[in-house]
């Protein structure tokens, strides 16, 4: 037995992959890498604030700042977002922020991580 992988080992987890990635592309067809790991950061750490979301998923606060606010139900020329995270007031210290998927955001990640073969 060899450590190459075979074509068939190879196929599923591309093909796979390829899917979840189509699911991102359905909300919009211009989804950066760095978009997609800012949601993807938000949808495993629910209820954290801006600024621990950013130490999550590195770079800078306000680029984070402004993919978060894609996501929500409104972008800051007051157009339409994607409605995919919700922004929150905590109820422990009400100056403090936090997100989390809203329901079409966890339609979204249900649907990526039964393509995935780890969801429901």
């Amino acid at each position: 037995m060899t450590n190459e992988t075979t074509d068939a080992q190879l196929n599923r987890p591309v093909t796979q992959l390829a899917a979840a990635i189509d699911v991102f592309r359905e909300v919009t067809s211009t989804m950066s890498l760095a978009q997609l790991k800012a949601f993807l950061v938000v949808a495993t750490n629910e209820g954290k604030s801006l600024g621990e979301l950013t130490l999550i998923a590195g770079g800078k606060t306000s680029t984070m700042s402004r993919y978060l606010l894609d996501f929500s139900d409104k972008v800051k020329n007051g157009g339409d977002g994607y409605g995919l995270i919700s922004r929150t007031s905590d109820p422990a210290e009400l100056r403090r922020n936090v997100y989390s998927l809203t329901p079409r955001g966890r339609a979204m990640m249900d649907k990526v991580l039964k393509i995935l073969g780890t969801g429901k």
